[in-house]
């Protein structure tokens, strides 16, 4: 059995994976029992299933059917997934709701909340749409229509294609790793800032031992100073009253 998903941006058919559940059936060596749940994992389209002991319960009926009028579930539409055995155990993905990649990324590489702390990365796309449409985006793009070597003419046309899209994906490897030059500066800048405050704040907060000794010896030896001053001032009357005598 069979189980196929494929992934559709923009109402086109992008990606498909297909993975086999047989052994997911009732008595097969990965059913899941009462209370349990496994995860169907679609890697390739960044997708995942989660499901419980139902789902082999209609793997078994399935592959006992073996015609195709069955489906994972009581009815044609897996609880909303669109997965219908009788169209082939299809799943389509809405890939593009809400999930497209963005234009720009930012990062936040400063303390403050202005554009200088702030470091952009424009990304630009590389699908077979783009490639060979050149720096303005107004030549023809690499696809299956321009590819075309039947003829000597049709192929040196292909060749100025395959040219504007190296050059093209040229130009986006060299954005990123501009980006990514900008990024391991901003990191050492930051590593940097980070050491030479910690730096300050180990002077701050450290004990100076050397200027605390001599502190502290000064402020002995006067206090030893006071000591002997006081005692040779309460012996001036004991040496008067002598004098009286």
């Amino acid at each position: 059995v069979i189980m196929t998903v494929t992934s559709t941006i923009d109402g086109a058919a992008d990606r498909t994976q297909s993975i086999d559940v047989t052994d997911f059936r009732t008595g097969g060596t990965t059913a899941i029992g009462a209370g349990e749940s496994a995860t169907l994992n679609f890697d390739e389209l960044g997708l995942s299933f989660t499901v419980n002991t139902n789902f082999s319960a209609s793997v078994a009926t399935i592959r006992a059917d073996n015609t195709g009028a069955s489906d994972f579930g009581t009815d044609t539409d897996f609880n909303g997934s669109g997965l219908d055995s009788a169209a082939g155990n299809v799943v389509t993905m809405a890939a593009d709701n809400g999930q497209q990649l963005a234009n720009s990324i930012e990062f936040q590489v400063g303390g403050g909340n202005t554009a200088n702390d702030r470091l952009s990365i424009s990304l630009t796309s590389v699908d077979s749409g783009t490639l060979g449409t050149g720096v303005g985006g107004t030549e023809t793009a690499l696809n299956d229509a321009t590819v075309d070597i039947a003829t000597a003419a049709a192929a040196q046309s292909t060749v100025e294609v395959v040219t504007r899209a190296i050059d093209d994906l040229q130009r986006a490897r060299a954005a990123v790793g501009t980006s990514q030059n900008r990024l391991d500066f901003a990191g050492q800048n930051l590593a940097s800032t980070q050491e030479n405050t910690e730096s300050a704040r180990s002077t701050l907060l450290d004990l100076d031992v050397a200027a605390e000794m001599t502190a502290f010896t000064s402020k002995q030896i006067l206090v030893q100073s006071g000591v002997a001053m006081l005692a040779q001032a309460n012996q001036m009357p004991q040496n008067l009253l002598r004098l009286l005598q």
